[in-house]
């Protein structure tokens, strides 16, 4: 199966005059690394989550994946085609193929717009002609399972997970290939977030729409995503079939993370991956690993290297030199 998305070495930095004092010294940055080396690929009709702690860089990596912030290097293709030399105007219509899911369910939509004229906006935004906006708006409030009756209501007037529906609708306006989904189920109700999980899962099937997830909530990336990809500190650190990965993570991080994640079982023995301590400044990167500060089977190595990927198997990859067996 071809790849709908191949990222390749992306690099984002960001300028700063930023100054510090450490240990008397001054130091400058004069830039900061935010998004090191990452390479993703995705596949037509394939769920991968993006996961990993706040800050360690998952957001900055969609918008550069989708040019909407500068690429210092790497390459990014879509369906097979370089993005690097497309203009506005091809970078406009690769965007009606790249929708966004955005976290906030109520927030993310204006207060000022009823619910047919946000989901139908997007044509407009986009210049569609000859399409009839109100059979629009019934088509996709029904792909969503919403009926005719929310057409007119206003945001302030839907529940958290009515609202989270009107955004997918939204997302699904121009039949786009590739759905980001940022925290789908955020702030919102147990039952609420598994009937969202299924409706993404729904949609998969019957479009057969790729979904980039990005999620701290590691239960829901098990029960929705083919793949996951784990980043740290703006690196990719392992990556796998999920079930692989959840079933024997090899990473001290991904073990760390995955061992945090309640389990209503007394049996369960205790946690020896605890995370500990903060995550460090992106000015101030651990030599070697970056993780090294906070792992739990550090060694020397760790401190002066940082690990190559290496191949746990065709599907399972990690960048540690002492993985866990």
């Amino acid at each position: 199966m071809p790849h709908l998305l191949s990222v390749d070495n992306l690099c984002v930095r960001f300028p700063t005059n930023f100054n510090f004092s450490l240990f008397g010294r001054q130091t400058r940055h004069r830039f900061v690394e935010a998004v090191s080396s990452v390479s993703v690929k995705i596949k037509s009709g394939e769920v991968l989550a993006l996961v990993g702690e706040s800050g360690s860089g998952k957001t900055t990596f969609v918008l550069a994946m989708q040019r909407l912030i500068p690429i210092h290097a790497g390459t990014v293709r879509f369906c097979g085609e370089n993005l690097a030399g497309y203009s506005q105007d091809q970078l406009k219509r690769f965007r009606r193929e790249v929708a966004f899911i955005l976290q906030d369910p109520i927030g993310s939509l204006s207060p000022r717009l009823t619910v047919g004229s946000l989901i139908t906006e997007p044509f407009k935004i986009h210049r569609i002609k000859d399409c009839d906006l109100e059979y629009e708006a019934t088509r996709l409030l029904k792909m969503v399972g919403l009926s005719t009756d929310f057409l007119e209501r206003f945001p302030h007037q839907l529940s958290g997970g009515q609202a989270r529906r009107v955004g997918i609708a939204r997302s699904l306006a121009l039949s786009p290939k590739l759905l980001i989904a940022d925290e789908p189920t955020a702030g919102l109700d147990v039952s609420v977030q598994g009937e969202i999980l299924n409706l993404l899962g729904q949609l998969r099937e019957e479009y057969g729409i790729s979904i980039l997830l990005i999620s701290h909530n590691l239960s829901i990336v098990r029960h929705v995503a083919d793949r996951m990809a784990i980043m740290y500190l703006g690196r990719l650190i392992e990556e796998g079939d999920t079930e692989t990965i959840f079933n024997n993570p090899r990473h001290p991080y991904s073990r760390a993370l995955l061992q945090s994640v309640l389990v209503p079982d007394p049996n369960r023995t205790r946690n020896k991956f605890r995370l500990t301590g903060d995550v460090p400044s992106l000015f101030e990167r651990p030599s070697g690993c970056h993780f090294h500060p906070r792992c739990p089977v550090v060694a020397d190595r760790c401190r002066a290297e940082y690990p190559r990927a290496q191949n746990i198997s065709s599907r399972h990859w990690l960048a540690c030199h002492y993985p866990i067996s």
